[in-house]
């Protein structure tokens, strides 16, 4: 995991090697204003394991058999708890927050200075607790559950631990995942009929037919989601945090059992990353029947159909697949929270990001601050997103609470992971960081929508005139070209709602796009270049296709300021001599 310093160096060496297979009357072109290593590392509020590894152990873990809170205490590089050393321990991730009570039993944990919350024992009983306390301790003496090893009176400890998130999930022997309110031959009849459902899917080959009766599998699969995803767990904010970080969670009933995934020849249990793989595929399936075939539906199975898709969506199981934190804080908005602060502290951890900290912060503070710590690491994958919503005023450059990735650009991040987390192999061109109380200020390259348009229309890559066929040596084609625009009143009265959905999936569509952004806004539109996804293609056997993104601005004036409003994204392949073409001046923003 590369440390604040590396990261930057290696950000400053790609945009070097860059500029240096340039002629020499281009380098000029793709000079940047660079600011020093120390100053990105100073404004990015990275979690404490990702600046310390020795602050990966919890504060605290749970030792089972004498039910007592041990506290970390580190010597010569070792973690300590009671006396053992860096021991192995487990995870119960579930939820109870909602159905926390003032008064009430509760389990008894030693060790502990605060009062350990009742819970409502309509969601759980104590002796439910103790028995699956006992069943994840099985094969170690110690594990991590929040109660008892997170201080809930303590907010500065409480936060210091919630920021720590990522590392503890991740140094866990293994993981469990309660679904307190499923029975054990409920969990498994459902886990059975999703599977059923999945492998119909795996079978289906678009714009074709399904191999069963279409609105039966439809009636089955909705019946599945609606009973499954009705336990508490795919409601919580917290959970999807830590589904994101640990996919390998093994799935409990209400007792504890572990129930068998029918796929598996050794009867393994089931795990989340069955269900993610089963319900990325069923949501799939069910996007290419609403396309394909919902005219061939009665008006039961459309709304069935649709039905379907929206509870598979807010389950967070189909982004999950994707593995794109951004796709996953797309779905956080139907996730639910004890506090409306929660809406960031619960899930700034699958960024890696530690926001905890200010005086009297805001759920608009904390949005803000993930944002230009996001911008700050990678303006490519924290600007690779729509507007589902109009946002705040002078927010457009923020992640939001309703936003999207475009398939495109979820591929792209998603299956190859993401320098967020430090795992993608991607290139920034520019520099977004917190400026002034007006906003931040991008930093960079940019050029008029208009050249760019152009530029796509008379390179050797250009979609026109072509079908949308996987080559040997490309993408499919609407990769070649893709614009997403935002939900934002500076766009919606000049561009139709027919050509502005979110995945365009035809050349004529994007074309039209492209043209109808030309003759509205003509010179106006700019496009700030974010960098360049180094993507591997499709139908090759090595090699990668670079995938160039932008953030499409227009102006706008307050009084005497003037400043630059995100509108959309835009993303592109275009061959590295076409990319050259002087198109590009080195620019300054303030975004609004």
């Amino acid at each position: 995991m590369l440390r604040p310093r590396d990261r930057n160096n290696a950000f400053e060496a790609a945009v070097q090697q860059h500029i240096e297979i340039l002629k020499p009357e281009d380098q000029a072109i793709f000079q940047l204003h660079r600011l020093s290593a120390a100053t990105i590392a100073e404004k990015s509020s990275l979690a404490p394991h990702l600046q310390d590894p020795g602050k990966d152990w919890p504060s605290r873990l749970l030792h089972v058999p004498t039910m007592t809170s041990m506290v970390l205490e580190m010597a010569n590089g070792h973690a300590l708890y009671g006396g053992q050393a860096d021991p192995a321990y487990n995870i119960l991730t579930y939820t109870w927050g909602r159905w926390a009570r003032p008064v009430g039993s509760a389990i008894e944990v030693k060790g502990v200075s605060w009062k350990i919350p009742p819970v409502d024992p309509a969601h759980f009983s104590v002796d439910d607790f103790l028995q699956v306390i006992r069943r994840i301790s099985e094969d170690t003496e110690f594990i991590w559950i929040d109660i008892a090893c997170i201080d809930q009176e303590n907010e500065m400890l409480k936060l210091d631990e919630i920021g720590r998130q990522a590392a503890i999930f991740d140094k866990a022997e293994r993981t469990f995942i309660w679904l307190n309110h499923c029975q054990a031959n409920e969990l498994q009849m459902w886990v059975n009929e999703a599977n059923h459902s999945y492998r119909v899917c795996k079978e289906y080959v678009p714009g074709e037919s399904l191999a069963v009766d279409t609105g039966e599998w439809i009636k089955s699969a909705l019946e599945t989601a609606s009973r499954l995803f009705l336990d508490p767990w795919f409601s919580s904010l917290w959970t999807l945090q830590e589904a994101y970080l640990r996919h390998d969670a093994t799935l409990l009933s209400r007792d504890g059992t572990k129930v068998k995934y029918p796929e598996s020849q050794f009867n393994r249990p089931t795990i989340l990353h069955d269900l993610i793989g089963c319900y990325y595929q069923i949501y799939r399936t069910a996007e290419q029947l609403a396309r394909e075939h919902l005219d061939s539906l009665d008006r039961q199975q459309q709304e069935d159909l649709q039905d379907l898709l929206r509870r598979v969506e807010k389950s967070g199981l189909s982004p999950l697949h994707d593995n794109n934190p951004v796709s996953i804080y797309g779905v956080a908005c139907f996730r639910q929270t004890a506090s409306p602060l929660d809406r960031i502290y619960g899930i700034m951890q699958i960024f890696g990001l530690n926001l905890g900290g200010s005086t009297h912060p805001t759920l608009e503070s904390l949005e803000a601050r993930l944002g230009e710590q996001l911008n700050v690491r990678s303006p490519v994958h924290a600007q690779l997103f729509v507007h589902l919503q109009p946002a705040r005023h002078r927010s457009c450059w923020c992640l939001g609470q309703h936003v999207r990735v475009p398939e495109t650009a979820r591929w792209a991040v998603g299956r190859y992971g993401t320098t967020i987390r430090d795992k993608t192999p991607a290139e920034n061109f520019c520099k977004i960081l917190p400026g002034s109380a007006q906003g931040p200020r991008f930093e960079g390259f940019s050029c008029t929508f208009l050249a760019l348009f152009d530029l796509w229309r008379k390179s050797s890559l250009h979609i026109y005139g072509r079908s949308d066929q996987v080559s040997a040596t490309h993408l499919p084609l609407r990769w070649v070209q893709s614009v997403f625009l935002d939900n934002s009143p500076l766009t919606e009265r000049q561009i139709p709602n027919s050509i502005r959905t979110l995945d365009q999936e035809t050349s004529e569509q994007q074309g039209a796009l492209s043209q109808a952004l030309v003759n509205s806004f003509d010179n106006k539109l700019r496009v700030a270049l974010l960098g360049k996804l180094n993507v591997q293609a499709q139908g090759l056997q090595t090699g990668t296709v670079d995938i160039w993104a932008g953030m499409l601005l227009l102006p706008q004036e307050e009084g005497s300021q003037k400043f630059w409003t995100r509108v959309g994204i835009c993303l592109w392949e275009l061959r590295q001599d076409w990319m050259m073409k002087k198109i590009w001046e080195t620019s300054e923003y303030l975004l609004g």
